[in-house]
């Protein structure tokens, strides 16, 4: 039903969206993306290597230099218990599509953090639903996969429908697209993960029987979990994980096959 009627909002106000844009596209000024490095090293303590990729506003677009935009914000803070290593990839007009094809263009080194902003220009070139949800999820998978990503944040994507610059309705349904796209991001968030672990170490080194003993079921260990998170409204999530692990034990000489699923509710307050 929601699809539905935001195909006949678009077709009944296609004409005046059309002119609205065009003349927005020709009365606002491109904003230069601000002078600063795009990639350093700041703070003390462990190391966290930090990723930044996205659109205008994670290239910091509206602030007068790098220090004052969102990288130079996120890395000033984290500096004060790690040792950040960053890099800022953002380019002003970058779509969805547009960020995973820069994210494949950089070496297969990992990265601990990645933050990901985009979405204003999806919304404002209608980008499809399938597209979106497709594209975010190729884009997780890519970092946790191809760089070992542990945390990937999605921002939220900014209140369009406030936005003075636009006349109305343009205004209005600019930003009802871009609200659909960010309930969407929201809403559903899914995960891949494989874990690896060789124990049998543990058996061969003990030190005196009674560790032996306690290492009997070592062994190596390999899992692979896949979960969904669903948030039906902010502070609130359903999570559902299923997990495969096998234990493959030479030491006993049996293998322990292990399918697991879990539900977990959680209320943040």
């Amino acid at each position: 039903m929601e699809r539905w009627l935001h195909g006949a909002l678009t077709l009944s106000l296609a004409p005046l969206l059309l002119v609205q844009g065009r003349w927005v596209r020709r009365r606002t000024p491109l904003l230069p993306e601000p002078p600063g490095p795009r990639a350093g090293v700041i703070g003390q303590g462990p190391v966290l290597r930090l990723l930044i990729v996205g659109d205008s506003s994670a290239a910091g677009v509206g602030a007068a230099h790098q220090d004052e935009a969102l990288s130079g914000r996120l890395t000033q803070a984290l500096s004060r218990d790690f040792t950040v290593h960053w890099t800022l990839l953002a380019c002003t007009g970058h779509k969805l599509a547009d960020v995973r094809a820069a994210v494949r263009g950089l070496p297969a080194e990992p990265f601990d953090v990645v933050v990901a902003a985009v979405g204003v220009n999806d919304a404002t070139g209608r980008t499809r639903m399938a597209h979106w949800l497709h594209g975010l999820q190729s884009l997780v998978t890519e970092l946790k996969q191809r760089h070992q990503a542990q945390q990937v944040i999605l921002s939220a994507l900014p209140p369009v429908h406030l936005f003075p610059a636009l006349p109305q309705p343009l205004r209005w349904y600019l930003g009802r697209c871009a609200t659909r796209l960010d309930q969407a991001q929201r809403r559903w968030v899914a995960g891949l993960r494989y874990d690896w672990a060789d124990a049998t170490d543990v058996y061969n080194t003990a030190g005196n029987a009674a560790a032996r003993t306690a290492a009997r079921d070592s062994g190596e260990y390999t899992s692979w979990t896949a979960g969904v998170n669903y948030y039906p409204v902010p502070y609130v999530r359903f999570q559902a994980n299923y997990t495969k692990a096998t234990n493959d034990n030479p030491v006993v000489g049996r293998d322990v096959d292990v399918d697991q699923f879990q539900l977990r509710a959680q209320i943040d307050f």
